[in-house]
């Protein structure tokens, strides 16, 4: 007789590859299939930059609606909740705004798992506007509220939303382990090759949107700035509404924006350094990523790149977000650090702690 194994429901709007994605798509591939099935509802059309196919060679069920916004308005509540019904769950998982609240507000019958990424009105209003992102924030926040269980990616988010519920717990974002690792320098020449990257150059990168709230000009200004610049090359891996004003700003300089790319494992692993400068962060995987990779990473000081760090202070170098004149400092100061301890943050830790979570909340939490 076969076991019976728990169902559990992720919502979310597509699987365009993102940093959450990433997240979720690291805990469903290093789950224990012999105790869960896995079921994914994405709500709107997949574009060109999905994840979705990664996902389906996953022993999971994809259920995608492809509602346009105008057709959720129509019937998608209905929809959602009759699929929802066929599946019956044993817990719902979402991680995002659209499945978190849409949970709560019409699958309130079910064990429901929120977890929070980041700090949500600063996000939010990074990119759609205060008014906007703070609109979002506060839905997102309802639908935190009223979960059967909280969670949150770092003990800063923990600290920063302990008001809510003094019961929240932190599963910090890991990374997959087998894709993430330093090679030697022979499989780095290689792969530079491959890559097209000079091989004379100390290579910087830096991966993630070009947006307010990651602060490129940082970056650039102090590139610019420092003496050895033209010993350095600096990728800026991604997309985003500041990229022709960086680029405009990076004339003359070492500095290349590929744009999102889909082996940005292979740019870490080529790389002497990862750097960011973001202003706010939850956990950032870019950032668990260039470590687990074995770069020593100029980051700035916001706390959750400093709990990233704390017990590998070594592996990294922090600057005061926005300071030119620091991070120029480091940059003039730079050298290979070698044989430091690396950074352990799985994606199998991680998927752990959530397995453990489920098993918790199914055996104990009386059904909603």
């Amino acid at each position: 007789m076969k076991p019976i194994k728990n169902k559990i429901l992720v919502i979310n709007s597509t699987l365009e590859t993102s940093g959450l994605t990433n997240v979720i798509y690291n805990i469903y591939k290093n789950i224990d299939y012999s105790k869960f099935d896995i079921y994914i509802i994405t709500l709107s059309p997949e574009n060109s930059k999905s994840k979705i196919e990664d996902f389906k060679k996953l022993p999971i069920k994809i259920i995608s609606l492809n509602l346009s916004r105008a057709e959720w308005v129509l019937n998608g509540k209905e929809k959602l909740i009759k699929e929802v019904d066929k599946i019956k769950p044993d817990i719902i998982h979402t991680q995002g705004l659209r499945g978190s609240y849409f949970a709560f507000k019409y699958l309130s019958n079910y064990k429901r798992i929120v977890t929070l990424q980041a700090i949500l009105e600063k996000n939010y209003s990074d990119t759609y506007g205060k008014l906007i992102g703070r609109y979002f924030a506060k839905k997102e926040l309802v639908a935190f509220k009223n979960a059967t269980a909280k969670t949150v990616v770092s003990k800063y988010l923990k600290n920063h939303y302990q008001n809510i519920d003094s019961d929240i717990q932190c599963i910090q974002n890991g990374v997959e382990s087998k894709l993430y690792y330093p090679i030697n320098e022979l499989e780095k020449t290689e792969l530079k090759k491959k890559l097209n990257i000079p091989l004379n150059k100390i290579i910087i990168i830096s991966l993630g949107q070009l947006t307010d709230r990651k602060d490129p000009f940082t970056i650039i200004k102090s590139f610019k700035s420092f003496k050895n610049n033209t010993d350095y090359q600096l990728y800026f891996l991604g997309e985003g509404p500041l990229k022709r004003k960086c680029i405009e700003a990076s004339i003359g300089l070492n500095i290349l924006f590929p744009g999102n790319v889909n082996n940005a494992h292979e740019y870490l692993k080529i790389a002497d350094y990862y750097i960011s400068a973001s202003l706010s962060e939850g956990f950032p995987n870019s950032v668990l990523e260039a470590g687990m990779t074995g770069l020593t990473c100029i980051v700035s000081d916001i706390p959750q790149h400093i709990e990233i760090f704390e017990s590998n202070s070594k592996q990294a170098k922090f600057f005061e977000t926005k300071s030119v004149n620091e991070l120029t400092d480091i940059f003039n100061n730079l050298k290979i650090e070698e044989n430091i301890e690396l950074i352990n943050f799985s994606a199998k830790k991680m998927t752990i702690e959530y397995e453990n979570l489920y098993s918790e909340l199914i055996s104990s939490h009386p059904t909603k």
